[in-house]
């Protein structure tokens, strides 16, 4: 793993880019050896978990956190709207509506 991250701080160099080793981190799923992940002379941080493009990447590869978090999303989102929905002025079928744009997509697309 040290030589593949060796060529990634090489290989941009030539086009004028550098990583950042302050910003990367290193998950490490199923590797045998524990040594440290060189990037020029700073050791990249160990993670345990890390958000990617919005989904939760952790050590077990399962997707049980990411879908943790996006219940805990649409919950709080539902908490939110708590004043709408006892609210009795406004109509049942534009709660609905209400729950369907917004605690509904957050649960389906986070």
């Amino acid at each position: 793993m040290q030589s593949k991250t060796d060529d990634l701080n090489i290989i941009p160099k030539g086009v004028g880019l550098r990583i950042h080793s302050g910003k990367s981190k290193v998950l490490r799923s199923g590797a045998e050896t524990q040594e440290a992940i060189i990037l020029g002379t700073d050791a990249l941080e160990k993670v345990v978990s890390f958000t990617y493009l919005g989904s939760i990447i952790d050590l077990k590869g399962g997707t049980d956190a990411d879908i943790k978090a996006i219940i805990g999303k649409a919950r709080s989102t539902y908490t939110q709207l708590q004043r709408i929905w006892k609210a009795g002025n406004i109509s049942q079928k534009i709660k609905i509506r209400l729950y369907n744009s917004d605690v509904k997509s957050v649960l389906l697309y986070g």
